[in-house]
């Protein structure tokens, strides 16, 4: 049985400036080149985990499957707020 990883490289971000910190919609919020790229049910599935984060605390680990493939994406999501005391 083989195995595949895939390895994703970090590039700095393009976000939107000016968007409140309690918005969540992923195509308001999202870096420009992320939103050229990704598919409708990878925002879909990203959208799904923004909303978990903003409704618990914690972070927000999902697991999906991809249809047609033995391909299973993990997303983790979590919301750093930045207290000052």
């Amino acid at each position: 049985m083989s195995s595949q990883l895939r390895c994703y490289f970090v590039q700095r971000c393009a976000f939107p400036e000016g968007v409140s910190t309690d918005e969540t919609d992923i195509r308001k919020i999202s870096d420009t080149v992320f939103l050229e790229k990704a598919s409708d049910t990878t925002l879909d599935i990203y959208q799904n985990v923004i909303q978990s984060v903003m409704e618990r605390m914690g972070p927000v680990i999902e697991k999906f499957a991809v249809p047609n493939s033995k391909e299973v994406r993990l997303v983790i999501g979590y919301k750093y707020d930045l207290c000052v005391i």
